[in-house]
């Protein structure tokens, strides 16, 4: 019984409405808000936009998907595996600090900011314990993407490149993974897919 008695399914659609849910407002706001631009934003402006409809849309999609987040990590849950349930854990553990990153917005900095560097540092851990299992199997496609994020992270620190492109390439990398991994746990047939990306 438990988390394996449910339909795998139904966890890997949420985590896909997720991605979507919160890639598709951030894409959105951007275009509509006639303030923002890549030079003088970040990605959660989009929060305290003067566009109340904006501002409120980035507020729901972050609530939204944490909590899609949430659902979809039992599937991780489910896992025999003790580093994919680790996974599960931070997953859950990302999912609820996505929530505070869009209730707490950037007129509560510096508190917007930490939820903000623990939301994205719990969901690299998410991916590392999961790349950790990949490796384990030999499946290295997605490790490598990571490994590439890793240095780029580092370097990064260095201010060598552009906040918000970090933040855009992070968001891009987090969020294709997972989709990946849902779409391999929804579709079993695709055998080509599952062991690409480490389901197999």
């Amino acid at each position: 019984m438990g988390f394996k008695t449910l339909d795998t399914r139904i966890y890997s659609i949420c985590g896909i409405l997720a991605v979507l849910v919160m890639s598709v407002d951030v894409i959105i706001g951007i275009i509509l808000d006639p303030t923002w631009n890549f030079n003088d934003n970040v990605i959660c402006d989009l929060g305290v936009s003067d566009d109340a409809t904006i501002a409120t849309s980035f507020l729901i999609s972050c609530c939204a998907s944490g909590i899609l987040f949430i659902i979809s990590s039992m599937m991780w849950m489910s896992k025999d595996s003790k580093l994919m349930k680790m996974t599960g854990i931070f997953t859950i553990l990302s999912g609820i600090s996505l929530m505070a990153v869009g209730i707490l917005d950037k007129t509560t900095d510096p508190v917007h900011q930490f939820m903000v560097i623990i939301y994205a540092t719990l969901f690299i851990i998410a991916i590392a314990f999961a790349c950790i299992e990949d490796i384990k199997k030999h499946n290295y496609t997605l490790v490598f993407g990571f490994a590439i994020l890793a240095v780029y992270g580092v370097i990064s620190l260095f201010g060598v490149f552009p906040y918000i492109l970090t933040q855009f390439l992070l968001m891009s990398y987090v969020f294709v993974w997972y989709l990946l991994k849902c779409i391999g746990e929804f579709n079993p047939s695709t055998e080509s897919l599952r062991r690409i990306i480490g389901l197999d």
